[in-house]
């Protein structure tokens, strides 16, 4: 189980380190298509990236959306695995008690049973 998690968190940073390239990539594309000169050519050109751009700009947040959906099911699951684990070191800890304490009552039973046995012989 913590295999499990450990497997998640990893897996969440790798979804973040991508959604942090994306956006650096998406930044770059931006600042390289801004105009620098007023002439019409220039700027038929970029209405044209910016329209690419538009569309790979819709692309990339539906990915985006679909990475935060994927991170937020990985948290939940995180969440519920971490409650699963609790529980479990709750009942172990739970049960190392039962068993010391059947223990000590063995021990005293015995020592019970060893005292009446040396006092018949007397």
């Amino acid at each position: 189980m913590l295999e499990r998690i450990v497997s998640l968190e990893r897996q969440l940073e790798d979804y973040r380190s991508e959604c942090h390239r994306l956006q650096q990539q998406l930044s770059a594309t931006e600042n390289s298509l801004k105009p620098t000169e007023p002439d019409t050519l220039v700027e038929n050109h970029y209405t044209t990236n910016d329209r690419m751009l538009s569309k790979d700009s819709v692309i990339i947040g539906s990915h985006m959306q679909q990475l935060n959906n994927v991170i937020g099911s990985l948290r939940a699951e995180k969440l519920d695995l971490t409650t699963q684990l609790r529980k479990q070191q709750l009942r172990i800890t739970h049960l190392e008690n039962l068993v010391n304490q059947l223990s000590k009552q063995v021990d005293s039973n015995d020592i019970c049973v060893l005292g009446t046995a040396l006092l018949s012989l007397l």
